[in-house]
């Protein structure tokens, strides 16, 4: 077996990066123009030496050192789409939950708990107060939906045996 090599950066790889980049001459940013994850706003790249799919964890790989495993980037800016390797900082999963429920983004972690505490009706606009129940991993279940959802799966089985 060889060594493995650290990525070395190809010339034509920092030009078509660089190609799907935008300045912001206001907050410095430099925001990715290409393709996204189509929810938060991240950009994404599909073919890419460095094994990143994410822009901007390509770019902070491409300009400042690999990124440890177990670690992500936290954008000091605030702005998903944003590559400039100066808004980037490695942490950890905690820290970055910490600092996103600061300026009040619920991704995860207590926020989103919090957030989905103070959610009253299940999806399908049942009152959990008279429908709901905790599953065994604690997540609060509709009562009404679950019985629904068993009723359709025995009428279902049903009908296979019928068809046998």
């Amino acid at each position: 077996m060889g060594m493995i090599r650290p990525f070395k950066m190809r010339k034509d790889l920092h030009e078509r990066f660089m190609s799907k980049v935008e300045y912001d001459p206001n907050g410095g940013c430099w925001l990715w123009s290409a393709s996204n994850d189509g929810g938060a706003g991240y950009g994404k790249l599909s073919k890419n030496p460095t094994g990143e799919r994410q822009a901007h964890r390509t770019a902070y790989a491409m300009f400042c050192e690999p990124i440890p495993d177990g670690l992500e980037i936290d954008h000091k800016c605030k702005v998903p789409a944003c590559v400039n390797p100066n808004h980037l900082e490695v942490v950890t999963r905690q820290e970055n939950m910490r600092r996103a429920s600061k300026i009040g983004l619920t991704f995860g972690g207590p926020a989103n708990g919090a957030r989905q505490r103070a959610k009253t009706h299940c999806p399908q606009g049942h009152e959990y107060a008279v429908t709901g129940s905790v599953s065994p991993k604690g997540w609060r279940v509709c009562k009404r939906c679950k019985a629904d959802r068993q009723t359709m799966i025995n009428c279902r089985n049903r009908l296979k045996k019928q068809e046998s």
